[in-house]
């Protein structure tokens, strides 16, 4: 039986996640500060809070697995402040859970990890800035280019970032959205749970270190590379950019 871990499981993208991996033939440890509520014998709810790292390590030893096969970094939170009015309590929690909790995990599962997948779910604000989102989209990028460093150092360790557009979650309901936000772009926690399953059944054949947006029809828009990226040769004078 294979071994994953899934962080903010309780509802959302974790807990459909967590729910077709077990139908997979999965063991799962949801690890959450509120209850994952999931019937079933393999299933293992890890109550932490992913703010603290002390209860991250003491969370941790409580996986007895030798080897884990995934770890599915999920959890994340968002504050809508701007770039001039944030305060540090959100700066600290944006980072501490979005970051900071990724990482911890991966740096202390490392060794049970080899061998296996590490699917971070991250967002398509890695590289799309919303105004009153600064921190939000700092933290996604800090994530990936984090783990994109991580992935050439542990070549034995396939990383996946996945980038959903929007998606239909209790966060995303709770953020003020202008009247005329279109509700359709959404994706569901289903569909993302679906392509992290297709990903790991090979069914969506990937490389290590490979970033997939997660969009629908009415989101395709979204399908773009904003970077303005050039480079100025001084040997020649140059200037071009590169996509």
């Amino acid at each position: 039986m294979k071994t994953a871990i899934v962080t903010g499981s309780s509802y959302g993208i974790g807990r459909s996640t967590t729910s077709k991996l077990l139908d997979e033939g999965y063991k799962v440890y949801g690890i959450s500060r509120s209850e994952t509520k999931i019937d079933n014998e393999n299933f293992v709810w890890l109550k932490c809070d992913l703010y603290n790292q002390n209860e991250i390590n003491k969370t941790t030893k409580l996986i007895n697995e030798d080897k884990i096969d995934l770890l599915i970094n999920n959890a994340g939170t968002h504050f809508e402040e701007t770039g001039s009015d944030f305060s540090t309590d959100s700066f600290k929690k944006m980072f501490d859970l979005n970051f900071v909790a990724p990482i911890l995990l991966s740096k202390i599962l490392i060794n049970k990890l080899k061998g296996g997948n590490i699917i971070n779910v991250s967002s398509t604000s890695d590289r799309f800035a919303e105004v009153g989102s600064g921190l939000y989209c700092a933290s996604k990028a800090a994530l990936n280019m984090f783990f994109e460093a991580f992935s050439m150092e542990n070549s034995d360790i396939k990383v996946v970032h996945l980038l959903p557009n929007y998606v239909d979650t209790p966060l995303q309901r709770s953020m003020k959205h202008e009247n005329n936000f279109k509700w359709e772009q959404c994706v569901s926690s289903d569909d993302v749970a679906d392509s992290i399953i297709k990903i790991i059944k090979n069914e969506i054949k990937v490389d290590t270190n490979t970033k997939i947006m997660v969009l629908n029809d009415d989101s395709l828009d979204a399908a773009k590379d904003p970077e303005k990226l050039y480079y100025y040769n001084v040997d020649t004078e140059e200037f071009k950019k590169l996509k």
